[in-house]
């Protein structure tokens, strides 16, 4: 049995797990995951399955749009459309909100890509390309992050 929730500051700890074990997912500070489990709490959600957590997604929410910052599923449970009940929580936030989704994502990251590209498609809602994230750090000659961003649209 899977069960969707909000995620709560007790959750820090659980999700930055989660997120290691979810390559190419980035791994950031307790703080950071903290920070958004406090203050962004109620559009971002923890999956369980028989209470042990397996899965999340977290956005944030900004005056225009929210922003879906990472999604993560243990490896062992992907494929069961976990994913889709994770993203559908956040959807159903945006509409009470009256915002569109935005949500970057790496080139090579495919399964993330089609995780949302089949979503919008199941349930007719607009998924296009609108620009990308480019950031070099000339202090840091080899950083380098490039991601695509889009915007799930519901007008």
């Amino acid at each position: 049995m899977h069960r969707v929730r909000n995620i709560t500051e007790k959750d820090v700890l659980l999700i930055r797990n989660i997120a290691k074990q979810c390559y190419p997912l980035d791994v950031h500070t307790h703080y950071t995951y903290w920070v958004v489990t406090k203050y962004y709490n109620d559009c971002s959600y923890i999956i369980e399955s028989n209470g042990t957590p397996i899965g999340y997604i977290m956005a944030v929410d900004t005056p225009t749009i929210l922003f879906i910052w990472q999604i993560g599923i243990l490896k062992e449970y992907r494929g069961k459309h976990l994913s889709e009940r994770l993203i559908s929580m956040v959807v159903r936030h945006a509409k009470k909100l009256n915002k569109d989704i935005e949500v970057s994502i790496a080139p090579d990251n495919k399964a993330s890509y089609f995780s949302f590209k089949n979503y919008c498609e199941k349930y007719e809602i607009e998924f296009e390309e609108i620009g990308e994230v480019n950031i070099h750090d000339p202090h840091e000659s080899d950083f380098h992050e490039y991601e695509i961003l889009y915007r799930i649209g519901f007008s």
